[in-house]
């Protein structure tokens, strides 16, 4: 998937008593993208799953976008497709979906440039993976390259080490060079317990390069790698290999 030069994410919060709208919205939206956007490679609308182990709270309201385009022109046309506009038509509604409509999913918005290409497996595989882990870090003063390869080595680590771990992307944020990001998916919670969870090689490697370097990432491991984990079920998606 060497094509995948760009990526996208956005989070977003229902209106009380619109979870099931929410989800309803991203599945309809799964067949806008398919039909209107080529270069829109990946995408996936997920809902927020808690990890009891990493001491996170249920949240049914919050829900998120993720995609992979080919380059900022197909990721420019998303941001100006079908999709929002809906968003937008459904804000002008008696109970709108989305809590603070278009304007709060455009400023949770973030671009990324694809550091590495993402490890995919089989397409039936990438199709039925029923759930995306996003981990936004901030690297420390002057950590920008350091955490880059630290990146790079991760996705060796995840190609050798977890068959569960269908797809695996390490990105940087586009107008923010400090901040970067792992976006990757499951087949089971069972492979998102395998990929977080000690003794799992990635977490045990940021801990060693940590302890090596402890301004690496911006909070450490407690505060700059934990609360950022984000464990996603997949609710729609479209997967063109």
């Amino acid at each position: 998937m060497s094509d995948l030069k760009v990526a996208s994410t956005i989070e977003f919060f229902s209106n009380s008593g619109k979870e099931a709208d929410a989800a309803g919205f991203l599945k309809v939206a799964e067949e806008v993208v398919t039909k209107t956007e080529p270069g829109t490679k990946l995408w996936w609308g997920v809902k927020y799953t808690p990890i009891e182990q990493l001491g996170q709270s249920p949240q049914p309201e919050r829900f998120g976008i993720v995609d992979f385009f080919v380059d900022d022109a197909a990721k420019d046309a998303h941001f100006a497709g079908e999709v929002p506009k809906a968003v937008m038509a459904n804000d002008q509604t008696e109970a709108p979906i989305v809590k603070g409509g278009l304007d709060a999913i455009v400023a949770s918005a973030k671009g990324w440039s694809v550091l590495v290409a993402p490890k995919v497996n089989a397409a039936e595989q990438m199709n039925n993976a029923k759930f995306l882990g996003y981990l936004p870090l901030k690297a420390g003063p002057g950590q920008e390259e350091n955490l880059k390869n630290l990146l790079l080595a991760g996705h060796q680590l995840v190609t050798e080490k977890e068959p569960k771990t269908p797809f695996w992307a390490a990105v940087q944020n586009q107008k923010d060079p400090t901040e970067f990001a792992i976006i990757d998916t499951f087949d089971s919670m069972e492979g998102v317990a395998e990929h977080f969870m000690d003794p799992a090689v990635v977490p045990t490697a940021v801990q060693g390069a940590l302890k090596e370097n402890p301004t690496l990432i911006e909070g450490g491991w407690e505060e700059g790698v934990v609360p950022n984990v984000r464990v996603l079920e997949i609710v729609a998606k479209k997967i063109q290999l």
